[in-house]
């Protein structure tokens, strides 16, 4: 059911005659003909054949499944596209993580007509599939920007955060990870190597920063590893983190975090309303 939070939204988002959905509602719409699931976590993409009302279905959000995992609804509906080629291809479900800024975020989704489904028959496991971690590996949506001895690992929204804090400020090579799991390591390793250090924003402390100290080991790359303390759906511990990471110069450039109440919804200053002698700007209060 949905939610009046979701539903205000979408009618506030409503402008000019054009048609936004959700981020939620962007990857049912990327799904195509391929059955759903919505999860705590996001939502669970299956081959094209499963049966709505299989067992495979229950408890899957607790399963550490493969997972995409968008920055944005617009991402989150080309992700759930890759996601269906993926399933069907590895015949395994694939989870599109939402964080609650994508999945309830607005974004306006050209219309896709759905292809045929092929069938197959077999059946469909919990597990990662032969040749689905070289593939997500490969994958396009493991992103490296940037240039220098420095990195940065990030993955979700925090990624277009991180973009807008540092305000074009040359913080080094910045590797944006768009399918977290399996880990792509060989991409990581060949990311890694040449770094003197990397600060990896992982607000669990586990998952991700373990993975990358694994690899550090098992090909014994000198590189010194930052952990980060803080939420990534935070702005300001995001730059904290930076200023630490980068050094007081980077203060100077990147974007400096206000209180709430001077921030826009973009994290960009809000300014002062402007009032002519007649009335507001807008036309509105006067007679």
């Amino acid at each position: 059911m949905q939610s009046s939070e979701s539903r205000n939204i979408q009618e506030m988002y409503r402008e000019n005659g054009r048609k936004l959905v959700s981020g939620l509602s962007a990857v049912k719409k990327g799904a195509g003909t391929n059955p759903w699931m919505e999860t705590p976590d996001g939502v669970l993409i299956l081959p094209a054949e499963a049966a709505a009302g299989s067992a495979m279905l229950k408890d899957s959000s607790a399963r550490h499944l493969p997972e995409f995992y968008p920055a944005d609804p617009e991402e989150a509906f080309r992700m759930a596209r890759s996601a269906g080629l993926y399933a069907d291809t590895y015949r395994t479900p694939i989870l599109v993580r939402l964080d609650y800024e994508v999945r309830f975020g607005m974004a306006e989704i050209s219309p896709v007509r759905p292809g045929k489904a092929e069938k197959r028959r077999g059946d469909y496991r919990h597990t990662v599939s032969r040749g689905l971690p070289e593939a997500f590996s490969d994958s396009a949506w493991n992103r490296v920007s940037g240039s220098g001895c420095r990195g940065i690992i990030v993955r979700g929204p925090a990624a277009l955060k991180l973009q807008e804090i540092l305000n074009g400020y040359p913080a080094g090579r910045i590797l944006r990870l768009g399918t977290p799991w399996p880990f792509p390591e060989e991409r990581v390793r060949d990311y890694l190597t040449g770094l003197s250090e990397v600060l990896v924003l992982d607000e669990e402390r586990e998952a991700l920063l373990n993975a990358v100290y694994a690899v550090k080991g098992k090909y014994d790359l000198r590189i010194r590893i930052v952990p980060f303390y803080g939420e990534e759906s935070s702005e300001r511990d995001l730059r904290e983190a930076v200023v630490r990471f980068a050094g007081k110069d980077a203060e100077k450039q990147i974007l400096r975090i206000g209180t709430p109440s001077e921030r826009s919804l973009r994290g960009m200053p809000v300014l002062p309303p402007v009032f002519l002698p007649e009335g507001p700007v807008c036309g509105q209060g006067g007679d």
